[in-house]
């Protein structure tokens, strides 16, 4: 297996997903492609990548997940003026949800692992892109995530949240800014099958259900401690669909996501669909590219604001346990 390592001085990066909520997928990529042009300004980020999806309350969505691997970039290009009105004159009411989530992750608060393709050949989204990736030993055992991320020496990366009770208040029809709370955990964890003939028809008939239903259940199980799961096919930046798909995930903490990783029934016959499957194959080296970043967000590190989103919506979910600002 595969994980980055960064240029120097790279020692944080920005990750931020803009989305719009709507009836239909159609209406939601219509509506995203009016921010498309705000990417193509001044301090662009490093990576842009395209993607739908509909949520686990039926709400069609269509996104955008940015990187700038130089957080005050990021802050130059929120602060030209089309970026700023472009948000400002987003309206409370119709059909339309308009949401941004943005936090700065040091680089020692952040893991990645990647089947060993060449990303420059697969054309690897996310960070990949613009960094080297190499060989690592810290892999296929349980914490190997953790070991993974290197501030986990010193620091036991714990939540500000340990447990929350999903809001009941009404987010619709309001411009909401949430407080993300310190130490939660963002996954992002993809598939390309672009170049597969192997490994693709048995992965979607035994493997993408078993993830699908394992995903779903973190999305409507607070207990778990995933505040939200969105199961994104991407796109090419203008609309076209392509054969890649991730889950981006939030999480109250790393050890949320660990603990439904090692132990929950859910997690666990993903892994054993996965493994099946492979050993199916007679050794025929796995020609589908997967890849995951796993990251923790320091406190005061994310920003969260929705405008007219349901309220399971990203941090809209722990709204009753954190900082936030409601205008109608």
């Amino acid at each position: 297996m595969w994980s980055t390592t960064y240029p120097e001085g790279v020692t944080e990066i920005l990750f931020a997903q803009f989305g719009v909520q709507a009836p239909s997928l159609d209406e939601a990529n219509k509506a995203i492609e009016e921010m498309l042009p705000l990417f193509g300004a001044d301090a662009q980020p490093t990576v842009l990548d395209r993607g739908q999806y509909t949520d686990a309350y039926g709400y069609a969505n269509a996104t955008l997940m940015a990187y700038w691997f130089a957080p005050e970039e990021y802050e130059r290009w929120a602060r030209q003026e089309a970026v700023g009105t472009f948000w400002e004159t987003r309206p409370v009411s119709g059909p339309l949800g308009y949401y941004r989530e943005a936090v700065t992750i040091p680089r020692d608060h952040i893991e990645t692992l990647y089947t060993p393709h060449d990303p420059e050949e697969y054309d690897t989204p996310g960070i990949a892109r613009h960094v080297r990736v190499g060989p690592t030993k810290v892999h296929d055992y349980w914490g190997s995530a953790r070991d993974r991320i290197t501030a986990s020496r010193t620091d036991e990366l714990e939540g500000a949240l340990y447990a929350y009770t999903p809001t009941t208040e009404e987010t619709l029809g309001k411009r909401v800014s949430v407080t993300v709370p310190g130490n939660v955990c963002l996954i992002r964890t993809a598939q390309d099958w672009r170049r597969s003939t192997v490994f693709k028809d048995d992965y979607f008939a035994n493997v993408d259900p078993v993830k699908d239903v394992g995903v779903d259940y973190l999305a409507t199980h607070p207990d778990t401690g995933c505040l939200q799961t969105r199961k994104i096919r991407e796109q090419a930046l203008g609309g076209e669909i392509i054969d890649r798909a991730c889950t981006v995930g939030w999480f109250l903490s790393l050890e949320h996501l660990m603990t439904w990783s090692r132990g929950h029934r859910s997690h666990l016959e993903i892994y054993g669909a996965f493994f099946q499957m492979m050993q199916g194959k007679d050794g025929q080296p796995m020609d589908m590219s997967l890849w995951h970043e796993v990251s923790v967000i320091p406190e005061g590190g994310g920003s969260s604001e929705y405008v007219n989103c349901h309220n399971r919506t990203g941090f809209l979910t722990v709204l009753d346990h954190t900082p936030a600002h409601v205008a109608g």
